[in-house]
């Protein structure tokens, strides 16, 4: 049964607002839209991650040359090869590619010691000459134990690095093998220069590391200016070869510290935008959670992406809803369980008495001179139940989806003069006086007039029942366009304050008792449904002037649209 109307559902709203359920202000909630936080990390993300390989780029390039010492000392040779031919070894500084502590040595084709930039001076066989690797040889020793005749032999295996014309790699070429047991015996060899059948623990040690008493030994072969064969011995100090080798172990760790920032920003970009996505959802799954289990909440707050907080709104606006039906249903629940309650009360009251008068007049209990009251008092009864009967019905009808009113054109002035001038003895028998101020043109509407006196005498019946003889009733209509609004209001006691918000409720009476002079409480709950049913609206005024304490304002159109009808 719809029992609402507009002060009904304002004061369900304050209910709501009461409860802080509102809108989040989006003007300052939304930030940017999803895409453009995901283009601008990644934006940010690219330009640190370009400035990770500018860096790394850099810290390689510094220490490259320290790295790839055999590149330095190639490089060092060829500045200063027109001195080496020239034979000014004095002007030589090879101290960058040997390191301080380094030296080298001018030896002649049979390996005889021309010149040392160090103190002391040796001499060469040509085996070992053989086995010192050449600058320019990219070359690397491969050594593997075996058993023959359960004795113990060790195989040495050089191998020189071959590239193409255009620099590119293209394998690495055997270019000496050796088979040694274990006193440095020659068991096996494919180098034909090598006459010796036993390896000297120096020519081991050339041939296997290329170190020999605390240097590592590097030839380069040349040719003199006076077209004869020299070797240049460098002896590349350890401790230069060990700074090479830190620098290479800085150089990975470099990479691998910058590899670790990379992951870092990786995970960071990635837990960042996990977070922009994850909280306005989990905000969101947790106030349905607790919409579902009917547990208040409070709006869901959001600050960011805008496809979010248009997401977080949404949900919000959602949930009032919900929370406002919710409110308004058991607002129902309430009222219905109010309008049995008065129902029961109102049909009980003069049941009872029409039982009980019938029952003493059954059982003889009513003296002869007092029957005849009896019998008047169970009529009275009788007509105020149908009274009641007549009310609960007119109710259910008007509330009924397929009842409609059946409307003509006609002027509504004339209408109202003749039932104000139908009415005039009634008032002027209890009392009560009026003014009327009604145009004396014609103005045409659509309208019903059994259900609008229905209304006007609603309203009136209520003035005249809640106030003293004297009370000055006002009835007034005019013109608004393609509207009609018409005044009743009278100069009476006023309605009480309690009553003012739910006074077109039904069942709503003056006296909470319900005594039987105060009706039924339909009456203004009809008027109200039937202005409805004339698609108009019908509101209490809280006072036209000083004059009038009591005012309804009645606004019909002048045009009944069909197609708003129920």
């Amino acid at each position: 049964m719809k029992i609402f109307n507009k002060k009904l559902k304002k004061k369900i709203f304050i209910k709501i607002e009461r409860k802080k359920i509102e809108y989040i202000d989006r003007k300052k909630a939304i930030s940017d839209s999803l895409y453009f936080l995901i283009m601008k990390n990644f934006f940010l993300f690219f330009v640190v991650v370009v400035c990770l390989i500018g860096i790394t780029y850099f810290i390689s390039t510094s220490i490259e040359g320290q790295i790839e010492n055999q590149n330095v000392i190639e490089h060092t040779i060829q500045s200063v090869d027109y001195k080496i031919k020239n034979g000014n070894y004095q002007s030589i500084d090879m101290s960058k590619a040997i390191g301080k502590n380094g030296y080298f040595e001018i030896l002649d084709e049979q390996g005889k010691c021309l010149y040392s930039s160090g103190e002391h001076k040796k001499n060469y066989s040509l085996n070992s000459i053989d086995f010192i690797p050449d600058v320019s040889m990219d070359t690397f020793v491969q050594l593997a134990s075996t058993m023959k005749d359960n004795k113990k032999l060790l195989v040495i295996s050089v191998y020189e690095a071959e590239y193409k014309d255009d620099g590119s790699y293209q394998g690495d070429k055997l270019k000496l093998m050796m088979v040694l047991d274990e006193k440095r015996n020659v068991i096996f060899s494919n180098a034909n220069n090598i006459g010796k059948h036993k390896l000297s623990e120096r020519e081991y040690n050339l041939l296997c590391t290329g170190y020999d008493k605390g240097t590592f030994l590097q030839k380069y072969i040349f040719t003199n200016k006076y077209g004869e064969k020299r070797y240049m011995i460098l002896h590349v100090s350890r401790s230069h070869r060990v700074k090479a080798r830190n620098m290479f172990y800085v150089y990975i760790i470099t990479v691998a510290i910058m590899g670790l920032i990379f992951i870092g920003l990786l995970l960071s970009f990635s837990f960042s935008m996990r977070k922009n996505v994850e909280r306005p959802i989990n905000l969101i799954s947790k106030a349905m959670k607790k919409v579902e289990k009917g547990e208040s909440y409070d709006p869901v707050e959001y600050y960011g992406a805008q496809e979010f907080v248009d997401m977080c709104g949404a949900f919000n606006s959602m949930a009032q809803k919900l929370y406002r039906s919710e409110q308004e249903r058991k607002f129902v629940e309430e009222q219905k369980q109010k309008m049995l309650a008065d129902i029961s009360h109102d049909l009980k009251t003069p049941i009872t008495v029409i039982a009980g008068y019938t029952k003493a007049l059954a059982d003889g209990m009513v003296p002869k001179d007092k029957q005849r009251q009896y019998v008047e008092a169970i009529n009275n009864k009788a007509e105020l139940l149908s009274g009641l009967i007549n009310s609960f019905y007119e109710y259910s009808k008007l509330e009924h989806p397929d009842y409609n009113i059946v409307v003509s054109n006609g002027d509504i002035c004339e209408y109202l003069r003749e039932y104000i001038a139908a009415k005039y003895n009634e008032l002027e028998i209890l009392g009560i006086e009026i003014q009327i101020d009604i145009p004396d043109t014609e103005v045409f509407a659509d309208f019903d007039p059994t259900s609008l006196s229905r209304v006007f005498e609603n309203i009136i019946t209520n003035s005249i029942k809640h106030n003293k003889k004297g009370t000055c009733l006002y009835v007034c209509l005019y013109e608004m366009g393609d509207k009609i609004k018409i005044i009743l209001a009278d100069d009476g006691n006023g309605v009480p304050i309690h009553l003012k918000d739910t006074i077109f409720n039904p069942f709503v009476v003056g006296d909470e008792s319900r005594n039987s002079k105060q009706g039924t409480g339909l009456g203004l709950s009809i008027a109200q449904k039937i202005v409805e049913q004339h698609q108009g609206t019908i509101e209490l005024l809280e006072g036209l002037n000083d004059q009038w304490k009591t005012a309804f304002e009645i606004i019909l159109p002048k045009k009944h649209d069909s197609n708003l009808s129920k």
